[in-house]
C-alpha cells in the first residue's frame, strides 16, 4: 500500500505566519515569532552592599585584569580566596555592580555552598538555575548534567557576561559551570585552595585605619582621642576581621566611657557573635564550650568559637583545634586551619 495522499488547505483568513504539516516527528515544537525572540539578559547579582569600606587595592587589581583580558581577547577567571567572613562575597558583588555596565549581556550569580550544612551544590543544580535565568523553560531543561552544560555553553557563547561563583568547594565544581565565551568574566570566591588556572586576588583582613573606621561606624561624630584609642584596641583584638568588627560595632554604640567598656571586654573575653556572654580567662576549649552553649543557634552560625575576641591565654593552655581535621590552629584565631584550610 502506498503512502497516503495528504491534502492541506486553509479556508480562513490568516494574519501573520502559519505552519501546515502532515506528520511532525519531533520531541518539542516551539511556536513563536522570530521578531520577538531574543536571548534573555539575566541580572541576578545581589544588591550593591551599603557602607562598603576599603578594598581599593583588590578592586583596582580586578580592573587591571579585566582590561588585560579584553586586550588579549581571553576570558577573565579571577579567584578571590580568603578566610571565612573576610568580605570575599561583598567585594565580588560590589565590584560586579560597579562594573555592571561593562557586561551588556547579563550577570549571573550562584552560591556553590561549600560551607553549607547540606554540602556543596552540584553542577546539575547550578546549571539548572543558570538555564532558568537565561530564559530556558523548566520543561525544556535537559535532565543530564552533560546536556545542561552543552546548552549553557551554547547560550553563553560569544556573549559578554559576568558570572560570580560564590563559596566554591573544589576545582571541578567551578570548571563544570564555566561559560563558553572568551568575552566573559568569572569571579570565584573560596576558602579552599583550588587548582584553577586563574589569577588570584587574595582578600585579607582590614588594615588598622579601615578596621577602626568599621568598629566606630555607629559612634557618630566627633570621636574623642580616648575613644579612638579604644577603637584601635578593638581593631587589633579582632585582627581587622570585617565580620567580627561588624558584629561588635553595635555593642560599642552608646557605651560611656567607651575606653572602660573595651578594656573590660578585652580583659574577660567576649563572644563577638552577639550573645553577650563573657568567656573568662579559662582554657580555649572551655571558652568554646561555654560560648557555644550560651549563643542562640541563629547567632552561633560559625563553628567552634573562632568568632571570639582573642584573650591572653597561658603558655600552658592547649591550643584550639580545628573542628574538621582536629589539628591545632595557629595562635591567631582569625586564621584558617593550616592543615585543611577550613
Amino acid at each position: 500500500m502506498g503512502d497516503p495522499a495528504w491534502h492541506n488547505s486553509n479556508n480562513s483568513q490568516v494574519h501573520g505566519n502559519f505552519v501546515q504539516a502532515g506528520v511532525i516527528n519531533a520531541e518539542r515544537i516551539i511556536f513563536g515569532s522570530s521578531e520577538d525572540a531574543g536571548p534573555a539578559i539575566p541580572d541576578t547579582l545581589p544588591a550593591k552592599p551599603t557602607g562598603f569600606l576599603d578594598r581599593e587595592h583588590e578592586s583596582g587589581r580586578l580592573d587591571e585584569l579585566l582590561r588585560a583580558a579584553e586586550a588579549a581577547g581571553t576570558q577573565l577567571l579571577a579567584l578571590l580566596p580568603g578566610m571565612q567572613g573576610v568580605g570575599k562575597t561583598t567585594l565580588a558583588v560590589h565590584w560586579g555592580r560597579s562594573n555592571r555596565h561593562l557586561f551588556p549581556d547579563g550577570a549571573l550569580f550562584a552560591d556553590l555552598a561549600a560551607s553549607a550544612p547540606g554540602g556543596p551544590a552540584g553542577a546539575d543544580e547550578v546549571l539548572g538555575g543558570f538555564l532558568a535565568q537565561l530564559g530556558v523553560p523548566p520543561a525544556m531543561t535537559p535532565v543530564r548534567t552533560a546536556d545542561r552544560q552543552a546548552v549553557f555553553r551554547n547560550l553563553t557563547s560569544g556573549r559578554r557576561m559576568l558570572v560570580v561563583l560564590d563559596d566554591a568547594a573544589s576545582t571541578a565544581q567551578v570548571t563544570e559551570v564555566l561559560p563558553a565565551s572568551e568575552r566573559s568574566c568569572v569571579l570565584v570566591t573560596t576558602r579552599k585552595t583550588l587548582g584553577l588556572d586563574a589569577v588570584s586576588v587574595p582578600v585579607e583582613p582590614f588594615g588598622s585605619e579601615h578596621a577602626e573606621a568599621l568598629a566606630g561606624r555607629d559612634l557618630g561624630e566627633p570621636v574623642s582621642d580616648d575613644d579612638r584609642a579604644a577603637l584601635r584596641k578593638v581593631a587589633n583584638a579582632c585582627g581587622g576581621h570585617p565580620l567580627a568588627l561588624d558584629l561588635l560595632r553595635g555593642k560599642l554604640a552608646g557605651r560611656v566611657p567607651l575606653a572602660s567598656y573595651v578594656d573590660g571586654i578585652l580583659s574577660r573575653g567576649l563572644c563577638c557573635r552577639g550573645c553577650g556572654s563573657t568567656t573568662g580567662p579559662s582554657s580555649p576549649r572551655s571558652r568554646s564550650k561555654r560560648c557555644t552553649r550560651s549563643c542562640p543557634p541563629r547567632k552561633n552560625a560559625l563553628s567552634g568559637c573562632w568568632g571570639r575576641i582573642p584573650v591572653p591565654r597561658s603558655r600552658h593552655a592547649r591550643p584550639p583545634r580545628c573542628s574538621t581535621c582536629r589539628s591545632s590552629r595557629p595562635p591567631n584565631s582569625w586564621m584558617t586551619c593550616s592543615a585543611c584550610g577550613c
